[in-house]
C-alpha cells in the first residue's frame, strides 16, 4: 500500500510475503526429492551390482563343478576302458582287476567327497575334532600323482609338524587346501617349480598354522 503527500510517495507497506520467500518454500522439497533420487540411484546401483556379483559367483562354482567332477569321471572312464580291453584279450589276472577295482574305488571315494563339498554350500559348516596334517597329506597326495613331468618336474615337499586336534570342517579345509595347491601349480616352471605344504603350532600354543608357498610368479 501507498502512503503519498502532497502527490509524492512517502511510504510503502508490503502485505504479505515477497515472491522470492514463497519459492524458497519449496526449497525443502526439491532438496527432500534431490535426496529421494540419490537413494533410489544408489539402490538400483547396488542391487545391480550385488546380482552380476552373484552370477559371476554361479558362474565361478559351475565351472569349479564341472572341473572337480570331471578328474574322477575322466579316470573312471579310463579304468573301464582298461578293464573292456583286457576282458577282449582274455587275460585272468585277479591281481591286475583288484587293483583296477582299487582304483576306481579311489575315484568314487573322490566322487563322494566332491558331491559332499558342494552339498555344504550355502550352510553353516560343521566343525569337528580332526587332525589337520591328515587333511593336508590327502590333499598333497592327490596332486602329487597330478605334478607336470617335464623336465626335473614340479615337487611338492611336505614340512608338516605334530599338531594337536583342532575343530575344523575336513572336507571343506581340504578343498581350501587344493585349491591354494592349484593356484601354485599355474604360477610354478613346470620344469623347476617347488611347493611347500608346511604346518606347526604357534609359540604360545593355542593356535596352529598352515601355510602354502611356492617359487612362481607373484
Amino acid at each position: 500500500k501507498e502512503i503519498r503527500y502532497q502527490g509524492q510517495l512517502v511510504l510503502l507497506f508490503h502485505y504479505g510475503d515477497p515472491p522470492i520467500v514463497n519459492r524458497l518454500r519449496w526449497m525443502p522439497y526439491v532438496e527432500l526429492a534431490l535426496v529421494a533420487v540419490f537413494i533410489i540411484s544408489g539402490y538400483v546401483g547396488f542391487r545391480n551390482l550385488k546380482r552380476s556379483e552373484q552370477r559371476h559367483i554361479w558362474v565361478g562354482m559351475a565351472k569349479e563343478t564341472a572341473h572337480q567332477l570331471g578328474t574322477p569321471l575322466s579316470s573312471l572312464m579310463g579304468w573301464v576302458e582298461l578293464l573292456r580291453n583286457r576282458v577282449q584279450e582274455g587275460e585272468d589276472n585277479p591281481a591286475n582287476v583288484k587293483e583296477v577295482a582299487l582304483r576306481m574305488e579311489a575315484d568314487l571315494k573322490r566322487l563322494e567327497k566332491v558331491a559332499n563339498r558342494f552339498g555344504q554350500i550355502g550352510s553353516m559348516p560343521e566343525l569337528k575334532p580332526a587332525d589337520l596334517n591328515t587333511v593336508l597329506a590327502e590333499s598333497v597326495d592327490y596332486f602329487k600323482q597330478r605334478l607336470p613331468r617335464q623336465g626335473n618336474g614340479a615337487v611338492i615337499r611336505e614340512n608338516l609338524l605334530p599338531l594337536p586336534t583342532v575343530e575344523v570342517n575336513a572336507e571343506l579345509f581340504g578343498w581350501v587346501i587344493e585349491n591354494l595347491i592349484k593356484n601354485a601349480l599355474e604360477a610354478i616352471d613346470p620344469k623347476l617349480g617347488v611347493i611347500e605344504v608346511s604346518s606347526g603350532v604357534e609359540p604360545y600354543g593355542r593356535e596352529v598354522w598352515v601355510r602354502v608357498a611356492d617359487n612362481g610368479r607373484g
